[in-house]
């Protein structure tokens, strides 16, 4: 079965629970950045004259898009990502609050997951001229604002509290056909903002209607959203939570790696929305902790990697207790693509859908740089330690091929004296959790990564994707630069093509398809092939 991932910040002060309880990630309102909250922040307290510079953004990109407050003179700064080689000063933990205050409101608010991290960009209106309705009745949506997306106020609340306040196209488009009751198959670019897409209309439906849980097995959600990697589930949970802050709305997370006795009992205590991988959810299905009985929705994020040949099995399982719970909820699947392989598996699930696609299909992002350079595999190391130490404030997301190749080349930028973390399955939850934090709060600049965990990550701001392995398939291709480039901010990605590796040669025709369609001005002769 195929490893799930987590994305998130870790809190350090709660390092002893982390098998227990869903992992909570930091934001400071003080100074607007991640891994630390306004309690640990050198800035000043809240309310000690430190201010926020605050513009407006689109839902989807981050709660705000923040430059620091000048500093005044003689003042300490907060923690600034370190640069390659330098060992930062180890952060104390932040002490928990012990009371409830606007900032610790704001602050919950601000943990985040998918695209509140992200700033906006620029380039994001292109979006607005790439969208496609396979039904007419939903192509002419006016909604330029959430109060005319006819959100309850509850959340409108929250909205406001994030300086959230033009909806992305795939939210307005997306909710309006949620909102009929029609079931949706989503077709979206990374980073386009899908999450709040599905889970702001299921939260406006749960409140208008006034759905309440109990406090008995098995709790019957009214909405299930499955995801193929802990990480992705760990990222919507924090969503769930963030846009669920002033309501009575009770998200709930399931996966692997945490007790099962334990997380029954945090479901016992009542969900509206339960968020979980399909071999955990499955297996709360049979213990009787979740019932399907009275589901309303049923979200597939990231659809085509559920439909893999990995989670075969379970996804047969789960079919056959939805069909036993003689329940036909709305069916919403998000997938950057769709391929007739998946299709032929979920088209039982979705009768009578509406297909939306934002973005073009299948093609790299148009606001990621592309760059191909032939590389030997004998000469790969020197190249990309070359383009380290020329680029050193740079967040750079290098991706290999396996496990091995990860360790080892982790291993010789250690030795030579480059401060970088790796993320692959054979890690730790821990270790993973902790590489991620790192490298999302700017403290290491460096994440080598394999392949397989390309699809879990999501994190603001990476400047540079390097392919040290070129992926063999464009699809893989497409996933691993789409972790940059994100929310209409511009990103570049470097590919090694080693000229006498088989997979690589059978690569190039593809390759050369998408650096003109990114506006390459020539392609280079290395990948033109017989």
């Amino acid at each position: 079965m195929a490893e799930d991932k987590k994305n998130v910040p870790y809190d350090l002060s709660r390092r002893s629970e982390r098998s227990t309880e869903e992992i909570v990630p930091l934001f400071c309102f003080s100074c607007g950045r991640t891994g630390h909250n306004h309690e640990g922040c050198s800035k000043g307290r809240p309310g000690s004259g430190s201010s926020l510079d605050v513009t407006q953004s689109y839902a989807g990109g981050t709660p705000a898009s923040v430059d620091p407050p000048s500093q005044p003179s003689g003042g300490t700064s907060c923690p600034s990502p370190s640069s390659v080689g330098i060992k930062p000063p180890r952060r104390k933990p932040s002490k928990k609050a012990t009371k409830s205050t606007t900032h610790e409101e704001l602050e919950k608010l601000y943990r985040t997951g998918e695209e509140s991290r992200n700033p906006v960009g620029e380039s994001v209106k292109l979006y607005n001229e790439q969208i496609s309705i396979s039904d007419p009745n939903f192509r002419d949506i006016k909604a330029e604002s959430f109060e005319e997306c006819g959100l309850h106020p509850d959340i409108l609340k929250v909205l406001k509290s994030m300086q959230y306040e033009k909806p992305f196209p795939v939210q307005k488009y997306a909710m309006s056909i949620i909102q009929s009751g029609r079931n949706l198959r989503a077709s979206a670019c990374t980073g386009t903002g899908k999450t709040a897409a599905f889970l702001l209309p299921i939260i406006n439906n749960i409140l208008k209607r006034d759905i309440r849980s109990s406090k008995e097995l098995p709790q019957r959600p009214k909405a299930l959203i499955i995801s193929p990697t802990r990480e992705l589930a760990q990222q919507l949970f924090n969503d769930a939570t963030k846009f669920t802050a002033f309501t009575d709305v009770k998200a709930k997370l399931c996966h692997g790696k945490t007790s099962v006795d334990q997380e029954t009992q945090r479901i016992k205590s009542g969900v509206n929305i339960l968020i979980g991988t399909l071999g955990r959810t499955v297996d709360h299905l049979r213990r009787e902790t979740v019932a399907l009985d009275e589901l309303g929705y049923l979200v597939f994020d990231e659809a085509d990697r559920i439909m893999e040949e990995d989670f075969a099995e379970e996804f047969e399982d789960f079919k056959r207790f939805l069909e036993k719970s003689g329940c036909r909820p709305q069916t919403l699947m998000f997938s950057a693509t769709f391929a007739d392989s998946v299709m032929s598996k979920i088209k039982s699930l979705l009768a009578d859908h509406v297909v939306l696609r934002v973005g073009v299909q299948g093609t790299v992002n148009e606001d990621i740089d592309q760059n191909v350079v032939a590389v030997p595999e004998d000469e790969k190391r020197e190249k990309l330690l070359e383009m380290i130490i020329a680029g050193p404030t740079d967040k750079t997301l290098v991706f290999v091929r396996s496990r091995e190749r990860a360790d080892m080349l982790i291993d010789y930028l250690f030795r030579n004296e480059i401060r970088a973390n790796v993320l692959h399955g054979e890690r730790d939850q821990y270790e993973r959790t902790k590489a991620l934090r790192e490298f999302s709060d700017g403290s290491v600049s460096i994440l080598v990564a394999t392949w397989l965990a390309n699809r879990g990550l999501d994190i603001s701001l990476v400047n540079h994707v390097i392919n040290y392995d070129l992926p063999n398939t464009m699809e893989q291709y497409i996933n691993c630069l789409g972790r940059t480039g994100r929310v209409g901010n511009r990103g570049r990605a470097t590919s090694f093509f080693d000229p006498r590796f088989s997979e690589d040669i059978a690569m190039a025709p593809a390759l050369c398809r998408k650096l003109l369609e990114g506006g390459a001005p020539a392609i280079p002769e290395f990948l033109r092939v017989e």
